[in-house]
């Protein structure tokens, strides 16, 4: 309804001669609402913790702390669940945004010795991103303590995201 009144607006004035197109933030909210992807992209810190799980499974839990476009300062927690035979893991990576929103995902991916790419894809979340769908990757290099079973490291993402409002 909101779009066909802007709609009948914009004609309107073009047909008098008048006026502009519409330029405030509720145009954009209009695209959107239609399905704009927008840029995703960030950094973090990580820290992670490793157990084995007889015969081939590596389950890594981690935490991150950064910072990303439409979330700003986050923090986050994944869970993947690594089969040792091929190095090739499927988990989550579900950020949490300074004012508690949270945005989650699902990941598949596979890692060398030290560096880990993962395949993210946004399955929704809560407040302004509730709805949210979209596809980032995820490159992180990390340090492991293999006597200990943690790592510390850095990574970097970028993709896209629909709001979806």
């Amino acid at each position: 309804m909101r779009l066909a009144i802007v709609g009948l607006c914009v004609l309107g004035a073009a047909c008098s001669g008048q006026g502009s197109l519409p330029t405030s933030p509720s145009a954009t909210g209009l695209q959107a609402q239609a399905g704009t992807e927008l840029p995703f992209q960030g950094s973090f810190t990580r820290e992670s913790f490793a157990v084995f799980e007889p015969p081939i499974t590596l389950v890594i839990t981690g935490t991150q702390t950064g910072m990303a476009t439409h979330l700003g300062q986050f923090t986050a927690t994944s869970v993947d669940r690594v089969n040792t035979t091929n190095n090739t893991a499927t988990g989550t990576l579900n950020f949490t945004a300074a004012n508690g929103d949270r945005l989650l995902t699902t990941t598949n991916g596979g890692q060398t010795e030290s560096d880990v790419t993962l395949n993210a894809r946004i399955v929704g979340g809560t407040g302004r991103f509730a709805g949210a769908t979209g596809t980032f990757t995820v490159h992180i290099t990390e340090t492991i303590d293999f006597v200990t079973n943690t790592a510390t490291g850095s990574g970097a993402f970028e993709g896209t995201i629909n709001l979806h409002h």
